[in-house]
């Protein structure tokens, strides 16, 4: 319901829209790999760990003593539990993965954690309370190897985690984000041996909480580098500078964020539109032959030029940065980086007012 009045408003305007969402995007998503996104019946298992962390170090004794005590546990404990199993159940069937269909499932899992603690406050030398503790012992070992890992990484090299061929770690993240993530998992994994000793649940609590805010703090001036280098605003920054007045035109290659950050609509030249990274937007332009007017087709791209009454600034990637030049050499124009991997140039109009 709370989504309704804006898949009916995008409905009234894309009326193949309705067919994509349910059909392709739910059903198709669901049972073919046609979206590239499939993985391992266990995909889940391991975002939950990973993401969870490191409330997921609970979660193997939690489950086996859950299993035993199953004739006792109350019925909104049964009700989050068979929400969690479905769920993770339900995504590891799909064809299609991504980790943030998990999430649902965290969230009832974060409450199952809750009440185990609540539990091991509530009775300090009861099994809840053993629990917990060896849940930060298990903590603390896994963090200790998490953290060797990454410090061989960082000081040693040469970058042994990425040679593992771990997807989504990239060159840009192992030297901004691992030094501060390696000190987090070393010193978490300290906090948790000590909470074991302390045989204290509250004090267990308190290290299995502290390990997000430990990582952002050390980490804070690493995370925001990480977080503008993969932003649009600094690229949106320069091309509004270099670009002036001129009408923006993307040649086969797109940032999502710069429509935005510029406040104004952009032009992309793209043969089926895949740069904009929407899979509605490719099929609603294999499906129409009347694209949108901020779509040219490469074949129609210098006709369009022609027809221009305005300053145009093209830009493109090092993949078609020689056919970017090709166009500012016929108009006169030079060719200038603008932003690393971004090169553009500013042609001028073609035809009077």
């Amino acid at each position: 319901s709370v989504s309704l009045a804006w898949f009916l408003g995008v409905a009234s305007r894309h009326h193949d829209f309705p067919y994509y969402g349910i059909v392709m995007e739910s059903f198709q998503r669901f049972s073919t790999q046609r979206f590239h996104r499939h993985g391992p019946f266990y995909y889940y298992a391991i975002v939950v760990a990973v993401l969870f962390f490191p409330w997921s170090m609970l979660l193997p004794e939690a489950v086996v003593s859950a299993w035993r005590a199953r004739r006792r546990i109350l019925p909104a404990e049964r009700l989050l539990t068979v929400a969690a199993v479905v769920v993770v159940l339900f995504f590891s069937l799909s064809k299609s993965k991504l980790p943030e269909y998990a999430l649902p499932g965290v969230v009832a899992l974060g409450i199952l954690v809750a009440r185990l603690f609540a539990l091991a406050w509530e009775r300090p030398g009861g099994a809840a309370s053993h629990l917990v503790r060896r849940g930060a012992l298990l903590m603390s070992g896994v963090s200790v190897v998490v953290a060797l890992l990454l410090g061989l990484d960082v000081y040693r090299g040469p970058y042994l985690i990425r040679d593992l061929h771990v997807r989504g770690i990239d060159g840009l993240t192992s030297p901004v984000l691992f030094p501060a993530t390696c000190w987090a998992f070393a010193l978490i994994a300290i906090f948790g041996l000590v909470a074991y000793f302390i045989r204290n649940a509250k004090v267990v609590f308190v290290v299995f909480s502290l390990f997000m805010s430990l990582w952002l703090t050390l980490g804070w001036g690493s995370i925001q580098a990480y977080a503008e280098a993969l932003s649009t605003r600094s690229l949106a920054a320069r091309v509004s500078a270099a670009s002036g007045s001129a009408d923006i035109v993307l040649l086969r290659c797109f940032s999502p964020g710069l429509p935005y950050y510029l406040g104004r609509a952009v032009y992309l030249v793209s043969v089926d539109g895949h740069e904009t990274t929407s899979n509605y937007v490719s099929y609603s332009l294999a499906r129409n032959p009347t694209w949108p007017p901020n779509i040219v087709s490469p074949s129609r791209l210098p006709a369009w030029l022609a027809q221009e009454s305005r300053p145009v600034f093209l830009i493109a990637r090092v993949e078609q940065r020689t056919q970017l030049e090709s166009f500012a050499s016929a108009s006169g124009a030079g060719v200038q980086e603008i932003f690393p991997g971004w090169w553009g140039a500013l042609l001028p109009p073609a035809r009077a007012h």
